[in-house]
């Protein structure tokens, strides 16, 4: 157990995050999920715009689903997701 100095054995959530740090630098690991995910999503993305017709999947990315709007601040959506993702890498091919 690492010692805190407060004598309670428990992490605070700064001494967490660097405990997570030295591990996963001693461990020679390289963190990819984000990246992971910034390469499949769009591909996905893709995939499913291509798909023919109308169907629940396609409509539920491009937000078109019936019905009144709910109260309040809308949520992110998936296709603004990407389209962040895409303008902060610099390339963008869609409309503006």
């Amino acid at each position: 157990m690492i010692s805190t100095g407060k004598g309670t054995g428990r992490l605070n959530c700064t001494e967490y995050i660097l405990l997570q740090d030295y591990v996963v630098n001693k461990a020679g690991v390289k963190r990819e999920l984000l990246d992971t995910l910034k390469a499949r999503k769009p591909a996905y993305y893709g995939h499913t715009m291509r798909k023919q017709g109308s169907c629940l999947e396609k409509d539920m990315m491009q937000g078109t689903m019936p019905g009144a709007r709910r109260r309040g601040r809308p949520r992110t959506a998936w296709v603004d997701n990407i389209k962040t993702w895409i303008e902060l890498s610099g390339v963008w091919y869609g409309k503006r």
